[in-house]
C-alpha cells in the first residue's frame, strides 16, 4: 500500500508563491489548474470562493477537520491493530 504525502497541502497558493519569490525559486503552475474541466478545479476556483464570501473561515475549518480526521484515522488504526492481535 502506498502512502501519498502532500507536504504543501496546508499552504495556500499565495503562501507558496510568496515563499518561492522570497527564496528566489521559480513558481510554475500547471495550466490545467485554471480550467474548470476537473471537479477539483471547479471546487477550488468557483465553489469555495463563493462559500468563503458567506463563511470566511471555510478553508481554515476544512483544514482543521482534515487534521481531526487524520487523528481519528490513527486512533482507529491503532485500535484495529490491537483488536487483531487478540
Amino acid at each position: 500500500k502506498r502512502k501519498i504525502i502532500r507536504p504543501l497541502l496546508p499552504f495556500t497558493r499565495e503562501q507558496i508563491q510568496v515563499y518561492a519569490a522570497t527564496h528566489k525559486i521559480d513558481y510554475v503552475e500547471d495550466s490545467s489548474n485554471a480550467k474548470n474541466n476537473y471537479t477539483r478545479n471547479l471546487l477550488r476556483n468557483i465553489v469555495l470562493p463563493e462559500i468563503e464570501k458567506a463563511f470566511p473561515a471555510t478553508i481554515q475549518n476544512i483544514q482543521h477537520n482534515i487534521e481531526r480526521f487524520e487523528e481519528i484515522k490513527s486512533l482507529y488504526h491503532e485500535a484495529l491493530t490491537m483488536r487483531l492481535k487478540k
